[in-house]
């Protein structure tokens, strides 16, 4: 099998300001909304189409920084497996200790669910956060706040026994809610706490409960 594929990636910043250097053309302010959309397609014996798309707002007031993510994606034609989305899983399925319940994380990410367990040729995701106005220092010179987190995703697969593969689809809405203490003890890691909501929660409190830790400057 012969596999090529070629992919557009375009932004979308209509409100951010830039400057000029002797290098190029550089950012001076960011500001809300911004678009990304990537576009992958494959051209030989697996011909098909991928799109992402992810939109990014926020909003400042006296009751604290609200932000806002909302991303899809949609795969058609004769695309392979690897090619379809993976819910987002960050959790070890089958694990009950509690470092099986301590990951890494992402935004895009989800603490409580199982990696692997869930993929889909189309799905919709948002990431709402509001950060409280309440900042404090613990050790250091890092100032520290709490942000609150609500975030879900739901998806389907067209033919999912065409694939051969064992797994489930999204097509209810998964939730999750959570808190986390940015510079974690004047770190640059964020420590939160997340709890699975809605359809997919279970009765035992430890299937739906993880931590996470995530690391600021790598901007994920």
């Amino acid at each position: 099998m012969i596999t090529f594929s070629t992919v557009v990636t375009l932004k979308y910043s209509p409100n951010s300001k830039y400057i000029m250097t002797p290098t190029g053309k550089r950012y001076g302010r960011t500001r809300f909304p911004e678009l990304y959309f990537n576009w992958e397609k494959g051209w030989t014996d697996l011909k098909y189409n991928r799109l992402d798309l992810l939109a990014l707002y926020q909003q400042e007031s006296i009751l604290g920084q609200t932000g806002l993510r909302v991303y899809g994606g949609y795969v058609g034609g004769d695309f392979p497996f690897w090619k379809t989305f993976e819910g987002g899983g960050l959790a070890l399925e089958g694990k009950k200790s509690f470092m099986s319940r301590f990951n890494l994380t992402t935004y895009l990410g989800f603490a409580t669910m199982p990696s692997g367990k869930y993929y889909q040729d189309k799905f919709g995701a948002f990431y709402i956060s509001h950060r409280i106005p309440w900042h404090f220092k613990s050790f250091g010179q890092n100032t520290s706040s709490f942000d609150l987190v609500y975030k879900g995703i739901i998806g389907d697969l067209k033919i999912p026994e065409f694939h051969q593969i064992k797994f489930e689809t999204l097509n209810k809405l998964y939730q999750e809610v959570g808190v986390e203490w940015n510079n974690f003890l004047s770190t640059q890691f964020n420590l939160g706490f997340f709890y699975r909501v809605g359809h997919y929660q279970t009765n035992n409190f430890t299937d739906n409960f993880a931590i996470q830790l995530k690391l600021k400057i790598l901007g994920f």
